[in-house]
C-alpha cells in the first residue's frame, strides 16, 4: 500500500485519566487510498487531522468534528472527516459504556513511504534549519512544492527558485521556501549525459520539445521570437510531425546548447532542415521539483 494512514491513540475530553483513553481503529479491510487527499498524493506530501466524535454504545463513532490539521489547505481534514464512518471505538462491554457519551478526540496521520517520496535530487537543510526560516507568524505546519534550476555539470547551488503550490496560503510560506531553496539547498545530480535525444512536435503555433535524461530533469525552451522563422521553412511537413515527434541524437554541451543533431527515423526533408535550425537555438535547462516542509509535530 503506498501512502499509509495510521490512528494515534484518541484522547478523551475532560479530565478522564490516561488508562480511561479508547483506542479508536479503522475496520478492516481499509482502503487507505481511497481517503488520502489526491492533491496529497499528487505531491506526495504527509499531515495530520484530529476529530472529535462522541462514542456510541455499538462502538462506533458520532458528531464528528475537526479541531485540528496540517498543513492546512491540502484536505486532510475533509479526509478524516469521510473516514469518521469507519472508525470504531477498541472497547466492549462495561469498558466500552463508561466511554459511551463521552466526547473523545483522535489524529490521523497521513504517510507517504519513503519508497515513494521525491528522488533525492537535492541535499535539504535540517528539519531545525527549515523552522528558522518559518515566517513570522506563520502556523506550526506548512508546504511548499519549490522548482530551481540545477547545474548542467553536476552538483551545486540551485538558482532561479520559485514556489508553486503552497498550503496554507497567504501566509509566507511560499517566499521563504524559494529564498531558503536558493540560499541553502544544493543540487545531488551528476552530470548531465554529452549525448541526448531531443524529441521535438512540430505544430502550430508554437514547437514543443524534450530531452531525455536519466533522471528526467532535463528540459528545452527557446527564444522568444524564433518559431514563426522556423515555421515558414517546415511548411506541409509540419501536419505530418503534429502528433508524432521528430527524434534527434544530439550532442549536449555544459553551458546547454545542442549540436551536430542527428534524426532517428525518416523526417521530410522540409522538416529535418528546419528541425535542425532549430535545435541549433534551442536552450537545454535542468530543473528539479521539491517539498519543503514544516511540520510542528
Amino acid at each position: 500500500m503506498p501512502f499509509m494512514i495510521a490512528l494515534l491513540t484518541a484522547a478523551m475530553s475532560g479530565e478522564s485519566p490516561a488508562e480511561n483513553m479508547p483506542d479508536i481503529l479503522p475496520l478492516r479491510p481499509f482502503p487507505a487510498d481511497r481517503f488520502y487527499p489526491d492533491i496529497a498524493q499528487r505531491m506526495e506530501v504527509s499531515g495530520w487531522a484530529t476529530l472529535r466524535c462522541v462514542p456510541q454504545s455499538n462502538a462506533s463513532l458520532q458528531d464528528c468534528q475537526l479541531v485540528g490539521e496540517g498543513p492546512a489547505g491540502v484536505r486532510f481534514g475533509e479526509a478524516a472527516l469521510r473516514m469518521a464512518p469507519y472508525l470504531r471505538v477498541a472497547l466492549k462491554g462495561k469498558a466500552l459504556n463508561a466511554v459511551v457519551g463521552q466526547p473523545a478526540e483522535t489524529t490521523i496521520r497521513f504517510q507517504v513511504p519513503s519508497s515513494v517520496q521525491d528522488p533525492p535530487t537535492v541535499r535539504a537543510l535540517s528539519a531545525a534549519a527549515i523552522d528558522a526560516a518559518r515566517p513570522s507568524g506563520a502556523p506550526q505546519d506548512g508546504v511548499v512544492r519549490v522548482v530551481c534550476q540545477a547545474s548542467l555539470a553536476g552538483g551545486g547551488p540551485l538558482t532561479n527558485c520559485t514556489s508553486g503550490f503552497e498550503a496554507p496560503r497567504d501566509v509566507g510560506f511560499g517566499k521563504a521556501a524559494a529564498d531558503v531553496a536558493a540560499r541553502a539547498y544544493v543540487s545531488t545530480l551528476d552530470a548531465a549525459p554529452r549525448r541526448v535525444t531531443a524529441n521535438l512536435y512540430l505544430s502550430a503555433p508554437t514547437a514543443q520539445g524534450s530531452i531525455q535524461s536519466p533522471d528526467g530533469s532535463l528540459g528545452v525552451r527557446w527564444p522568444d521570437g524564433v518559431w514563426p522563422g522556423i515555421q515558414a521553412r517546415i511548411g506541409d511537413a509540419a501536419t505530418a510531425l503534429a502528433s508524432n515527434p521528430a527524434v534527434f541524437d544530439c550532442d549536449l554541451d555544459p553551458a546547454g546548447t545542442l549540436a551536430a543533431c542527428t534524426p532517428k527515423g525518416e523526417i521530410p526533408a522540409a522538416a529535418l532542415a528546419a528541425s535542425q535550425a532549430l535545435l541549433k537555438q534551442a536552450i537545454v535547462e535542468r530543473k528539479v521539483y521539491f517539498n519543503v516542509v514544516w511540520s510542528g509535530r
